[in-house]
């Protein structure tokens, strides 16, 4: 169920699967603190903002500097950035703030905006000022649209760039196409590996599609691994999960993909003692000493 949250204390573990940046961002605060291993598949808050030590995470907050690099290659010199007032919108700002000040490209405001009002006019009159080439918008459908449709008929220019939260076709059909005409954007991606396949082919079989929510294949993953490392660990306990997430995806071990007879035979190797590495949907999932992935993007 993409958009839940789950926490189980007793068992000193917290595992987060919902696309809900917030949520996510709170969870890897409290993780430590409760003693709990925390895999989700989504963070934006900034790196290095909450290492302690326990939880493992898939780092979103790189999408920040992957949109700095696409603004760059659209030959944007000016982009005013509206963000909202979350982790997610903090994380995503600063980090393309950032990358995008580094690669010679400057950012004219940036606007900090809270969720539900009815109108964001003075937030929009104040990113227009000075004038940008593009408004890089930070939020989700509902908001967004007010504001996106503000932005345009105060006059603003219609060049966009919009990350994952603002993926949706609802959006587009009440924004309106014909003003999204000159839009980049960001959202997690994919590499082509036959754990990707898989779980394409039996989602479609299940649902009758292809899936189309953002980090799809990121809470496949996530879920994954959780049952990996229990299995290898046979332990429900924190830091025993946390020490076999690696061992699970160990670069040396055997190569585990996705489905059902893949992971009864890794269930196998690991009762009998032998490395794996699962190579997950969203591509091979190695960790980097902060317990962040650098997994695709796609522009």
């Amino acid at each position: 169920n993409v958009g839940s949250g789950g926490a189980r204390g007793s068992f000193g573990l917290a595992f987060t699967m919902g696309a809900v940046a917030a949520l996510n961002s709170l969870m890897a605060v409290i993780a430590p603190v409760i003693g709990a291993t925390l895999i989700g598949f989504v963070s934006h808050l900034p790196q290095g903002d909450w290492r302690i030590g326990m939880p493992y995470y898939f780092c979103a907050a790189l999408q920040g500097l992957a949109m700095a690099k696409v603004a760059h290659d659209a030959g944007l010199k000016k982009v005013a950035i509206m963000y909202l007032n979350n982790p997610y919108g903090q994380g995503l700002s600063k980090e393309f703030a950032a990358g995008f000040k580094q690669l010679g490209g400057t950012v004219t405001q940036d606007v900090v905006y809270n969720p539900t009002q009815p109108s964001y006019r003075a937030e929009v009159s104040k990113a227009m000022s000075p004038a940008p080439d593009a408004l890089f918008l930070i939020g989700y459908p509902g908001d967004g649209t007010t504001i996106t449709r503000e932005w345009i008929g105060a006059g603003g220019p219609q060049k966009f760039l919009f990350p994952d939260g603002l993926e949706s076709q609802d959006f587009v059909n009440d924004v309106g196409a014909q003003y999204l005409k000159n839009v980049h954007g960001t959202a997690p991606g994919s590499d082509k590996t036959p754990s990707l396949a898989t779980f394409q082919s039996e989602y479609q079989t299940k649902y009758g599609t292809l899936p189309t929510q953002a980090y799809i294949t990121n809470a496949y993953d996530a879920t994954v691994l959780i049952g990996l490392a229990m299995q290898q660990s046979k332990s429900n306990k924190a830091p025993a999960i946390r020490d076999a997430i690696r061992k699970v995806t160990d670069p040396k071990g055997e190569k585990i993909y996705a489905g059902a007879a893949e992971l009864k035979k890794a269930a196998k190797l690991l009762a009998e003692g032998k490395a794996i590495q699962y190579i997950g949907a969203t591509g091979p999932l190695q960790f980097d000493k902060n317990g962040d992935i650098a997994s695709p993007m796609q522009v």
